[in-house]
C-alpha cells in the first residue's frame, strides 16, 4: 500500500494556515493498507490552522489517517477531519473495508476510532453513527501559557452555531432522516475543545465547520474570516 508521510513545523510567533488543493482519497485496495500520517509542530507563540478538505473513504479500501500535533506552551491551533464513507451521492456505498483513525494532540487529548464497513452495531446505532455517512472532528487547542483564553466563550460560541446549523437542517431535512444533523462540542481536556458531528451530506457538515472556525477565529484570536480562495472553487 501506499504511504503518504509529512512533518509540518510552523516557527515561533508565527502564524499558517494549511489546506488541500482537493479531497484526500482512499481508494479500494487488493490488501494493502494505505496509510496518511501527518505530524503538526507548533512553536512559541507560534498559530495553526489545519484546515483539509474532506477525506473520502472508497469501497474497499483499507486506510489508515494519523494526525498529530506538538504543541508549545504559548502555541494554539485548530484544526478538523472530515471523513465521508464511500459516495452515497453517486451510488457507492462503503460496504467493505476499514478505517482506522488517529486524531492527537501530544499530552492532551487523544482520540482513536475503527470503523469496519461492516460493522453495523456501530454504523447505525444511535450510540455509534446512527446510520450516517459523513462525520466530523474539529478541535480547538492551546498551551498552558494560554491562560487569557475563554474556554467557555469558546464553547459557548461554538454550541450557538451548532444549535443555528441544527434548526436549519431540521427545517429541510432530506429524505428518511430524522436528524440531518448531529453535533456536540465538549471540553476534552484543559485547553482543548472538540467539535464532534454527524451527517449524511459532506455540505452541511463543511459549512457547519466553517462557520464554527469563524467564530473561533474571532473569540480565540480576534481575528476576521479569511477563508482559501481554494475552497470557493
Amino acid at each position: 500500500g501506499d504511504t503518504l508521510q509529512a512533518t509540518i513545523n510552523v516557527g515561533v510567533g508565527s502564524h499558517a494556515l494549511l489546506t488541500t488543493p482537493g479531497a484526500t482519497r482512499f481508494y479500494r485496495s487488493g490488501g494493502a493498507w494505505a496509510r496518511q500520517h501527518i505530524e503538526l509542530q507548533v512553536q512559541e507563540g507560534a498559530r495553526l490552522e489545519w484546515l483539509p478538505l474532506e477525506t473520502i473513504i472508497y469501497n474497499g479500501a483499507l486506510a489508515q489517517n494519523h494526525v498529530s500535533v506538538a504543541l508549545a506552551g504559548s502555541g494554539s491551533m485548530m484544526g478538523w477531519d472530515l471523513v465521508c464513507l464511500g459516495l452515497p451521492a453517486s451510488r457507492a456505498g462503503f460496504d467493505t473495508g476499514m478505517l482506522h483513525q488517529h486524531l492527537q494532540v501530544k499530552g492532551r487529548w487523544l482520540e482513536r476510532a475503527t470503523i469496519r464497513a461492516d460493522d453495523t452495531r456501530l454504523r447505525q446505532s444511535r450510540l455509534g453513527l446512527v446510520g450516517c455517512t459523513v462525520m466530523a472532528t474539529f478541535w480547538c487547542a492551546w498551551g498552558h501559557e494560554h491562560a487569557e483564553v475563554d474556554a467557555d466563550l469558546l464553547l459557548n460560541v461554538a454550541r450557538d452555531v451548532v444549535a443555528q446549523h441544527q434548526a436549519a437542517a431540521q427545517e429541510h431535512p432530506g429524505p428518511g432522516e430524522l436528524l440531518p444533523l448531529h453535533a456536540g462540542v465538549t471540553q476534552a481536556q484543559p485547553g482543548v475543545l472538540v467539535l464532534r458531528a454527524l451527517g449524511q451530506h459532506r455540505e452541511v457538515l463543511w459549512a457547519l465547520l466553517r462557520d464554527v472556525r469563524r467564530a473561533w477565529r474571532r473569540s480565540l484570536w480576534s481575528l476576521e474570516d479569511h477563508e482559501p480562495r481554494v475552497w470557493s472553487g
